[in-house]
């Protein structure tokens, strides 16, 4: 693990892990004796070692738990005693593949910052924006309203996000997934709003300015979380995505997704003068990039 970021990833994976009571095996008890031939091999040789991949089955006389799992192996222990009978246990977990990947450096955010005599719909509308940042190190998301000779100049950015996910694969099924984005740097909230998942189906690898009108009709949630204020800096945000976001996963290719706040969506203007209801997210180039972490079915 070289960041905080990897660590970070990796505990969530953990806690999501254990955190649902399941119907499982918690061990299984191997007694080598009973034939030796066989099973000392299997509990002395490499190939089931910890993390390695079995099948468990209890639902054939004489044990009907109903029980017929794929598990990996997560501890093993070995015991001896002094009547010279060898046994081995092994810590089970069932198999539900995890899968973490991180946004690539083609994310960022795209925004109109509107001039003085511009209303809220010309800066909100239109097919292109004005701004476009794919390679800093932080993405800025939501909308604002300034003071310009007391008239209200607004801004509205949108983010996007991509995910190499091919390593999933077609023949996987999706469980649950989970986007986890962290506020980096400014950020100002002076209404509450919710910030969205939405598609980016038009959206490409290289941002550009069209991608701002592109994004305009992608209103459809993937998944949400409540931005309210005060909002606190360096946190990690995670947004369960619902079923159209998991659908939306390209198990074979590469996942897009838009980043909207929900005012943004519903066309609500931030109000008066000075009304600000933004924040900025870490990017691949900053310190902790956003992460897809999916929870998969049984891929054994």
């Amino acid at each position: 693990i070289d960041a905080d970021s990897d660590a970070f990833a990796q505990a969530y994976v953990i806690v999501e892990r254990y955190k649902d009571s399941v119907q499982r095996a918690k061990s299984l008890l191997i007694l080598p004796e009973s034939d030796p031939a066989n099973l000392y091999p299997k509990v002395w040789g490499s190939s089931y070692d910890i993390s390695g991949k079995i099948n468990l089955e209890l639902n054939t006389a004489p044990n009907l738990a109903g029980l017929d799992k794929n598990y990996h192996i997560e501890g093993i222990r070995h015991k001896w005693k002094v009547d010279g009978q060898w046994q081995t246990e092994w810590q089970l977990w069932d198999v539900n593949g995890y899968r973490v990947f991180a946004s690539n450096a083609y994310d960022g955010y795209i925004g109109y910052e509107g001039g003085t005599y511009e209303d809220y719909p010309t800066v909100h509308d239109p097919a292109s924006g004005n701004i476009v940042d794919a390679a800093g190190t932080w993405m800025r998301v939501g909308q604002q309203s300034q003071s310009d000779i007391g008239l209200g100049v607004y801004r509205v950015y949108r983010g996007y996000v991509n995910f190499v996910t091919s390593a999933i694969g077609a023949g996987a099924t999706i469980a649950k997934a989970y986007l986890l984005l962290y506020i980096a740097g400014e950020f100002a909230v002076d209404n509450n709003w919710t910030l969205t998942v939405v598609p980016a189906t038009n959206v490409g690898y290289a941002l550009n300015l069209a991608d701002y009108g592109d994004m305009l009709d992608d209103i459809t949630s993937y998944g949400s979380i409540a931005i309210a204020t005060p909002t606190v800096n360096a946190t990690i945000l995670v947004i369960e995505l619902n079923a159209n976001g998991i659908a939306a996963i390209n198990k074979t290719g590469t996942t897009h997704f838009g980043l909207r706040s929900s005012r943004d969506i519903s066309s609500t203007s931030p109000g008066s003068v000075n009304e600000k209801e933004f924040i900025d997210l870490s990017t691949s180039e900053g310190v902790f990039p956003p992460r897809l972490v999916v929870k998969l079915n049984e891929v054994f």
